[in-house]
């Protein structure tokens, strides 16, 4: 989505509850992609969620569009009032949340996690007592990466639904690039929506949104693809056809 205004925000919140909720776009043709992450910020809290459906139509139940048979362009020319009717929703499912204090806290304590996370690697590090070479361990990627979402003090992103839902009218924005970065990173964003797969009617479609939303932001990484694929064939009771079909069109995007 590419928002012309002066400001970061393009929608406002009209239905909320603590796991999803539902905002309304300023401008009808401006509005999120299918699979990407949006924020909400205010003095209490900073929750992020995936835009989970998108849908267009009449605000006006007794004004429903009508097909002209005329590009958009002739209808804008001769019949403009027709679009002052029309309005974007999109639903998102909230993943994630960071505290005021969190995101305004010193960095001395990420420093302090990040030194502790070095002695942690160094001292996993075995000598070859007949060569006297320093041969490391085979590290998963939950040793190597340290504490892990809560715990983690370099990322202030708690990986869980809000514990108060968006208030009506906040604004919506897209969710700034540095906690992009950070959010897809940390493969628990999935446990959370794996969490409402039987609320979200389109997982497949969803899941390759996120993989093409992460891909474009150069984010995407074998861990990632790892998490969505061994989770997906959980939820999908190892459907080995449905797996399948889900593979390939994964490796058709990578």
């Amino acid at each position: 989505m590419k928002n012309q205004n002066k400001h970061p925000f393009f929608a406002e919140v009209i239905e909320s509850s603590l796991d999803h909720y539902t905002a309304q776009c300023w401008n009808w043709k401006q509005f999120p992609t299918f699979g990407s992450l949006v924020s909400i910020q205010d003095k209490e809290l900073h929750i992020l969620g995936i835009v989970t459906n998108i849908q267009t139509g009449s605000m006006d139940p007794s004004r429903t569009p009508f097909a002209y048979q005329k590009t958009e362009e002739e209808l804008e020319r001769e019949q403009p009032q027709i679009f002052a009717f029309l309005k974007t929703t999109f639903s998102v499912q909230a993943c994630g949340y960071i505290k005021p204090t969190l995101s305004h806290s010193t960095s001395s304590p990420a420093r302090q996690a990040q030194g502790e996370r070095r002695e942690i690697i160094d001292s996993l590090i075995n000598v070859d007592d007949t060569h006297g070479l320093a041969k490391p361990l085979t590290l998963s990627l939950s040793q190597a990466a340290g504490p892990t979402g809560q715990e983690r003090a370099d990322s202030p992103i708690i990986f869980a639904i809000p514990p108060t839902p968006p208030k009506i009218h906040a604004f919506v924005s897209e969710a700034p690039d540095t906690l992009t970065t950070q959010f897809f990173a940390d493969a628990q964003f999935l446990e959370v929506l794996y969490g409402f797969s039987n609320a979200i009617q389109n997982l497949d479609e969803l899941l390759l949104a996120i993989i093409r939303t992460v891909k474009a932001k150069n984010l995407l990484s074998a861990n990632l693809l790892e998490e969505i694929s061994h989770g997906f064939a959980l939820l999908s009771g190892n459907d080995y056809r449905r797996l399948k079909v889900f593979l390939h069109r994964i490796e058709q995007i990578k």
